[in-house]
């Protein structure tokens, strides 16, 4: 093998190995066709909030929520306080009606954004630096969610 095939080769290897440590890139938008599963997280962009599933200390109950980022302790929402996934089967997904929904795993919506203005198809879900869970494109933007002790209140 010839020195310049051996560097080439050498260079392919470790953009290879490089790629594979690059860190993922955040996503904070839950789009039609998407679902959220439990474990995973919408975060927001700057990386102050998280939205996800999460139990409170000694129970398997799952709700979906958002917290600050650095600090899962401090829950600043509940979606489905009223109706918990009972187990890690639960999701979040954007319905045919266009609405936010969080299902078990029998596909059971527990909760809803009930919002009456939303077009199918058309409904994505951001979740924001200032703590805001968003409907960016109905018109007007629909926060589900408005932290009344943060700073910045506007969507």
């Amino acid at each position: 093998m010839s020195s310049s095939s051996s560097i080439s080769l050498l260079l392919c290897i470790i953009l290879s190995l490089t790629s594979l440590f690059t860190p993922a890139q955040a996503i904070d938008t839950l789009t039609p066709g998407q679902s959220l599963r439990d474990g995973s997280f919408l975060i927001s962009a700057g990386n102050v909030f998280d939205l996800g599933f999460f139990s409170p200390s000694n129970s398997m109950r799952r709700y979906l929520g958002i917290w600050y980022h650095d600090s899962s302790d401090t829950v600043i929402w509940v979606a489905n306080r009223e109706a918990p996934v009972p187990d890690k089967a639960g999701s979040l997904t954007i319905s045919a009606d266009g609405n936010l929904v969080v299902v078990d795993g029998a596909n059971s919506i527990l909760w809803s954004s009930n919002a009456s203005s939303l077009s199918p198809n058309q409904t994505v879900a951001r979740s924001s630096d200032a703590g805001n869970l968003q409907l960016p494109l109905t018109p007007p933007p629909l926060c589900l969610h408005r932290p009344t002790t943060l700073p910045q209140l506007h969507c």
